[in-house]
C-alpha cells in the first residue's frame, strides 16, 4: 500500500502534484497563441474621447481608471468582485 501523501495543512495530495504524474502529455496551452498586447495609452486616450458623457461613457471611464493602476492579475472582472 502505498503511503499517503499530505499537504503542509493536512489534507491528502493531488496525484497531479507528483511528479512524473503528467509523463509524456503535452503541455494544456501548447499552439495556444500569446496574449494580445496591451492598448497603447494613445489607443486609450482615443476610446475614452469617444465615450462621451452618457452614463455608459461615464461607467467605462471610470472602470478604466479604477483598472488603470493595478497589475494584470489583477484586472479580471473576478478580481475586482472579491
Amino acid at each position: 500500500m502505498e503511503p499517503v501523501l499530505l499537504d503542509a495543512a493536512g489534507r491528502r495530495r493531488s496525484p497531479a502534484t507528483l511528479p512524473g504524474y503528467h509523463h509524456s502529455r503535452p503541455p494544456r496551452n501548447k499552439g495556444l497563441p500569446y496574449p494580445a498586447d496591451p492598448p497603447r495609452v494613445e489607443e486609450i486616450v482615443a476610446v475614452m474621447r469617444c465615450a462621451g458623457d452618457h452614463p455608459d461613457g461615464l461607467r467605462m471611464r471610470t472602470d478604466h481608471r479604477a483598472l488603470a493602476g493595478r497589475p494584470a492579475d489583477q484586472r479580471s472582472p473576478r478580481a475586482r468582485r472579491e
